[in-house]
């Protein structure tokens, strides 16, 4: 992604900073994060992500693999790894979790998702998918500009085994080859743990 365009996508991620403020813990706090991850990436060029050399995420209730060049932000200032977090790749792509024992509606869960970040977009498209991974839940793929970035967040929410989860994925359309696979490993990687399982 050019400088440029990063620095457009800066300012509408500004604006859900204070959008984030006003939707609530479960949309606001994602979105939040979202201006803070890529604020943080301004600086950096997208690389293909490199999923032959995965790093693992494994705690108490999940883990993962995610791509051997990309970060879990463990400086963000709400950084938990057994609740919220983000992984980010070395562009401006990223995916966040929050994940926690408090029962979600979904349909509503989702709906604060589509609200707040629909609000960085121009008229976003709308497509809605109930599989991420092994994982039955609510989701829907938001396609529009950020300030004229073509781009595409994927909110999706679920619940099992006693644990709610929200991901939401965002990236560049013009970055999708070199970060889709890596926002694929992810997927097909995420397990939840039964309660009695050790990390």
């Amino acid at each position: 992604m050019t400088t440029g365009g990063k620095l457009l996508i800066a300012g509408g991620l500004l604006l859900a900073l204070g959008v984030g403020l006003v939707v609530g813990f479960a949309g606001g706090v994602l979105v939040t994060k979202a201006g803070r991850t890529f604020l943080a990436g301004l600086v950096e060029s997208e690389r293909p992500a490199q999923v032959a050399r995965p790093q693992t995420l494994a705690r108490e209730q999940f883990q993962l693999q995610y791509p051997g060049n990309w970060k879990l932000d463990r400086e963000d200032e709400d950084f938990d790894p057994d609740h919220a977090f983000n992984i980010e790749s070395p562009g401006s792509a990223f995916i966040m979790f929050h994940i926690g024992k408090a029962t979600l509606e979904p349909d509503a869960a989702l709906e604060q998702q589509v609200a707040a970040f629909s609000k960085l977009m121009d008229r976003p498209a709308q497509a809605h998918f109930s599989r991420w991974g092994g994982f039955t839940g609510q989701g829907v793929v938001l396609r529009g500009r950020v300030l004229g970035i073509p781009t595409t967040i994927k909110p999706f929410v679920f619940s099992r085994d006693g644990q709610s989860v929200i991901v939401v994925q965002y990236y560049p359309d013009e970055d999708q080859a070199a970060v889709l696979p890596g926002l694929q490993l992810v997927e097909r990687t995420f397990a939840l743990r039964p309660a009695h399982a050790q990390p």
